[in-house]
């Protein structure tokens, strides 16, 4: 095929494509239209979420009858006029191409009236010639789009569920009104009111409607000739992600500059994060992605440190900020004051011990080999047998003064294993016929509690029943509803109301409260999608911070209690994060260590 020039018709639908990819960017382009009008008002509506129809309605400037045409022509606009306008871009359209593709993917209709001339009009096209029909409206402007991507069918295939494309237009509404408080967003999906702000021009207010107020929201500032930054946080505690919300100059985008400095902090890259920077227009070139939502800075190190000093602000309005512990008994945790960031502190539940704040992001299941214990066991055998339930349960590890201590303490089991103490470094030294074993007792713990909660939340019959139903965060509660079929297919239920009335489990077994529990599933669906099997491993794991720490003291009875429990798991040699419970070192290793071999 030699070279030759595209249908016209073609290349507009290619252009298109690079700048609407799904309803979301049609909505995000025509909001922005209207907050370049000055509108005070600005209502979405939508039917089976956006992909039959999209209404955007402002009360803004208006466009004039004879402009019409023109408004929907490639590369026209408003906005600029010279190469220098380029340089200092303080609007949020300038390319003039927003409206021309959405016009080439969809069946659309324009009706505007400025607040000057006596009656408005409509563009509409007939057999794809743009028609301009005078009709009496109010001051503003109505962009209406039907059928996106009729024409574009393998695009069409592309879009998600109506209920998925809703939740994404709908969170992105949230973020505008969080930018321009100032106006009245209004939001209605299949006739029904989804979301509404009041305009009243306060961040704060709208944080705590749709965020909520438990947690507490905290707010820093800082300012700079010709530039600023703002910042609210959630701390939504150590097991929630980060969900980082960010405008530049009113500008909604996704920048690795900012991310990166939020996230310098070892406490910061979690909870919910609004971001607001102001910066002198010509210092941000936001003419780098078809879609607006990337940008560059001019002077991208002093963004970062003028980001990362308002951080710093917040920060110190904490008696104490987390840090990570020195030690090898605090790998991978937090350790932080729980008052200091909103977080319930844990009660004890039946395992007993300290707890860590798992801060995290590690593998499930690392694979340690060879396997250090036999499936065929005397331990294992001894432990599953019904006359050893009555053992010594390990339910004393932070109170040696218990019960359990005050009984005659034996330091050698049935199986002949002898414990032989526990060193100053926390691990615990066992031997047995066969050599020593070397006890990690918060790894080996880690694993009994994983191995019991997951097999509670794999039972058929694994339901536990609120006596009241819990009132969830806003968010949260947004997100439930959204997931509602697959947290009911695990065992969660959720009330239309948004309250939550039943659980997989008790919580506490998992050492969790019921709206962490629920937090900790919804995440994992919405990070592994269809694999349901691996949101039991998720929040089981976040449950393992129920178990005894490194430094705690144990009794003897405790000691061989916790290496019986770890003989009888079903994969004993490492941790949930793949960490060794256990280190051996057999006879014949000492031997040879000591040169006796064959002495």
């Amino acid at each position: 095929m030699g070279i030759h020039r595209l249908p016209e018709g073609l290349s507009q639908k290619i252009a298109a494509g690079e700048v609407i990819e799904r309803p979301l960017s049609v909505v995000k382009e025509l909001i922005e239209n209207s907050i370049d009008a000055g509108a005070k008002k600005i209502e979405v509506e939508l039917v089976q979420g956006g992909k039959v129809l999209i209404s955007v309605k402002d009360d803004g400037c208006g466009i004039l009858p004879d402009e019409l045409p023109l408004a929907v022509e490639k590369h026209a606009t408003s906005k600029i006029s010279t190469e220098e306008d380029l340089e200092a871009i303080a609007t949020l359209g300038y390319r003039g191409e927003a409206l021309a593709s959405v016009c080439a993917v969809s069946h659309f209709e324009i009706y505007s009236r400025q607040a000057g001339q006596p009656e408005g009009a409509v563009l509409h096209y007939e057999n794809g010639v743009p028609k301009v029909t005078s009709v009496p409206l109010r001051p503003g402007t109505t962009v209406v789009v039907k059928d996106l991507f009729y024409n574009l069918p393998a695009r069409r295939k592309f879009m998600k569920t109506p209920a998925a494309e809703f939740r994404r237009i709908f969170r992105l509404i949230q973020d505008y009104a969080f930018a321009y408080p100032q106006i009245a967003f209004t939001l209605i999906h299949g006739g029904r009111s989804a979301f509404a702000s009041s305009g009243s021009g306060s961040v704060e207010k709208l944080l705590s409607a749709i965020w909520g107020d438990e947690p507490k929201v905290r707010g820093s500032e800082s300012k700079a000739p010709g530039s600023g930054v703002r910042l609210w946080w959630q701390d939504l505690g150590p097991q929630s992600r980060l969900q980082l919300i960010s405008f530049v100059n009113g500008r909604r985008v996704s920048d690795a500059v900012i991310r990166s400095a939020i996230t310098s902090f070892n406490w910061a890259g979690r909870g919910n994060w609004l971001v607001m920077i102001t910066l002198p227009p010509e210092d941000v070139d936001v003419n780098v992605h078809p879609a607006k939502s990337e940008i560059l800075f001019r002077h991208s190190s002093e963004v970062y440190d003028l980001i990362h000093r308002t951080a710093e602000g917040l920060a110190r309005g904490f008696s104490e900020i987390p840090v990570l512990p020195s030690g090898p008994e605090n790998s991978g945790h937090w350790k932080s004051e729980a008052e200091n960031f909103n977080v319930r502190p844990q009660q004890p539940v039946s395992a007993g011990g300290g707890f860590h704040k798992d801060g995290s992001e590690v593998h499930l299941f690392g694979r340690v080999e060879p396997p250090l214990f036999r499936a065929s066991s005397p331990a294992v055998e001894a432990a599953k047998r019904p006359e050893n339930s009555e053992r010594l349960p390990i339910t004393s590890y932070r109170n040696i003064g218990s019960a359990a201590s005050q009984q005659q303490l034996t330091a050698e089991d049935a199986d002949g294993r002898c414990y032989l103490g526990q060193l100053p470094q926390g691990y615990l030294v066992f031997s047995d016929n066969e050599g020593l074993l070397i006890v990690d007792p918060h790894a080996a713990h880690e694993r009994i509690n994983y191995e019991k909660i997951l097999k509670s939340c794999s039972g058929t019959n694994a339901q536990q029943g609120l006596i009241m139903p819990v009132s969830l965060p806003p968010t949260l509660r947004e997100a439930a509803l959204f997931h509602k079929k697959e947290l009911a297919e695990l065992n969660f239920v959720v009330n239309d109301d948004g309250s939550l009335s039943m659980l997989p489990m008790n919580p506490q077994a998992a050492g969790l409260n019921p709206v962490e529990l629920l937090r900790s599933a919804v995440s994992a669906i919405e990070e592994h999608k269809d694999q349901s099997d691996s949101l039991l491993k998720v929040f089981a794991t976040k449950a393992c911070k129920a178990s005894v720490k490194l430094t705690t003291r144990l009794v003897p009875a405790e000691a061989l209690r916790l290496l019986q429990e770890l003989e009888a798991c079903d994969q004993p040699n490492a941790c949930p994060h793949g960490r060794p419970t256990v280190l051996k070192l057999t006879k014949a290793a000492l031997d040879k260590h000591f040169g006796r071999l064959g002495l």
